[in-house]
């Protein structure tokens, strides 16, 4: 089974596997979570913005639910 988080080396950035087309490809090391890869990579890794998007609207989707 895939792990939840793509760090990709080429661009020091941290995805959320599946959730954009640059979660793909060579040379991505596979987390469980976002506080592995920065445990691994330090500060020097970045969130990739795509993923940090999609990831807020379904959070906000969620709370919204909640909510009403």
């Amino acid at each position: 089974m895939k792990k939840l988080y793509l760090y990709n080396t080429n661009t020091h950035t941290l995805h959320i596997n599946n959730f954009c087309k640059d979660a793909k490809g060579v040379g991505l090391i596979e987390f469980d979570s976002e506080n592995s890869a920065i445990k691994y990579y330090g500060r020097s890794l970045r969130m990739c913005e795509k993923c940090t998007e999609k990831r807020e609207e379904i959070l906000r989707a969620y709370i919204k639910q909640k909510e009403g």
